[in-house]
Parts: structure tokens; sequence; C-alpha cells
């Protein structure tokens, strides 16, 4: 009888634990090291977390990390306590997710392209357009180079902007690329915006030339 008595009692626990589990946001900077992934990622599943989505990049010589990571909450208590305690030279941060954000399925989303000189305020005025349609950046990459010729320094912008929820009557594409339209004229580069069927057309014509 005690013996059932015990198991009985550590099924409950298991299940209570397992019931408490959440979501976090654990976010990471500092400066690039050999390893430092590999040091950040175990540290996290060895206090008992599981990375889901993550997006990491170097730049300019320092290192960041954006992870989704799952736990019980006395993992993510462990987790939040052992990167802390790292010195490492890098800045955690752990953060709560918002559940019904997680879980919210885009009801538009477009991928676009930015290509030419380079010059102050591209991002900020591209995205003002987004905003102003509602739609939410998921991601944003830019990056410069110098022009073969002439010194200039071109500028890149690829990104996805996505809207959760059914669109507003209001909600016009057609709106959102002449915008676009008149602001490459106005500044003097390309820009380029596919929805989800137009990027997968795109793909397919790329398909087919390559298999000529």
């Amino acid at each position: 009888m005690f013996a059932i008595r015990s198991s009985i009692t550590r099924l409950a626990t298991t299940t209570s634990r397992l019931m408490s589990s959440q979501n976090v946001i654990v976010s990471a900077f500092g400066p690039d090291k050999v390893g430092i992934v590999t040091e950040t990622t175990k540290a996290i599943t060895d206090a008992g977390g599981n990375v889901g989505d993550s997006r990491m990049t170097r730049l300019s010589g320092h290192f960041s990390m954006l992870m989704t990571v799952s736990g019980s909450d006395s993992a993510v208590a462990d987790i939040t306590k052992a990167l802390g305690e790292r010195g490492d030279g890098m800045i955690y941060n752990v953060a709560p997710c918002v559940p019904d954000e997680m879980d919210e399925q885009d009801e538009f989303a477009a991928f676009f392209r930015l290509e030419g000189a380079d010059s102050p305020g591209l991002i900020s005025k591209v995205t003002a357009i987004f905003a102003e349609h509602a739609l939410s950046v998921d991601y944003i990459e830019t990056g410069q180079e110098a022009a073969p010729f002439g010194g200039t320094t071109l500028f890149s912008m690829d990104g996805r902007v996505t809207m959760s929820g059914p669109p507003p009557a209001s909600f016009d594409p057609e709106a959102i690329r002449e915008k676009l339209d008149n602001l490459a004229e106005a500044e003097n580069v390309d820009i380029q915006i596919y929805d989800q069927e137009e990027l997968e057309e795109l793909e397919e014509e790329l398909f087919e030339e390559e298999k000529k």
C-alpha cells in the first residue's frame, strides 16, 4: 500500500510539474567568441529547458541570440539563475512569452527587398509604410558594401511583414506597393515586395528556368 501511495504521489508531482510548464524568450548579446552558442544552449538544456525557434547572428565583432525556450517553472528559474551566473561577458535576459501571440496565424504575409545607394532613414521610412497599414515586421536583415565603382556605399534590406487576424476592410496591398514605389523613386533605390502566392510563383519560375 505504501509503495502504491508513493507511486501515486510521484505521478501527481510529475504531472503538476509538466502542467506548469511555460515558454520564455531568452536573449543574449556580447563579444563574439568560439563556442558561445554551444555553451549557452548547453546551460539552458542542463537547467531543464528546451530551445525552440531561434535567431542568431554575428554583427561587428559581437554576437546576438534570440530563442524561445520551454520548460517547467522551476526549470525557467534555474535557466535564469544559470545564465546570470555565467560571467562570460554576455548580457542575458529571460522574459515571458504571451501564449495568444505565439498561437496566432498570419492572415497576410509579404516579403520585401530593398537595394540601392545608402541614405539616412531608409529603414524608418520603409517600416513606417508597413506600420501605417497595420503590418508587423517579423524580421529585417540589412547590409552595406562598397560599390564596385565610384566609392558609393550600397545598402540592402530584406524582410518579412505579416498581419495576424482578419485584415480590415480598408486594407489595400496595392496602396502599399504604390507608396513603396514612390519612396523608391524619391530615394533612388529599388524596392520589391511579394506576397506568399507571388513568391511561390516566382520560385517556381526560377526553378523551371534552372531546369532548361
